[in-house]
């Protein structure tokens, strides 16, 4: 998964521990290995993957579709 802006984030879920603060944040993504720290409540997740979207003038755009789901959804269809 890409983000956009990954220490805002960052920042956000860990606001609850003033240790973790944004340059902390930064160079702990720069270390060789992962760091895990857990959060003291789970945090609900939505992902959406689109292929095609209306950009901010009205415009339909498409991308490829990288993961075969526009393939997997068409067939799921009923025909006729």
């Amino acid at each position: 998964m890409r983000l956009e802006q990954p220490v805002d984030l960052a920042a956000f879920l860990l606001q609850p521990d003033p240790a973790w603060n944004r340059q902390r944040i930064r160079d702990n993504m720069h270390l060789p290995e992962p760091v895990t720290q857990s959060l003291p409540e789970p945090v609900p997740v939505q992902f959406l993957y689109q292929t095609a979207f209306l950009d901010e003038n009205g415009i339909v755009n498409f991308r490829a579709d990288i993961y075969g789901h526009d393939q997997k959804q068409m067939a799921a269809i009923p025909k006729g």
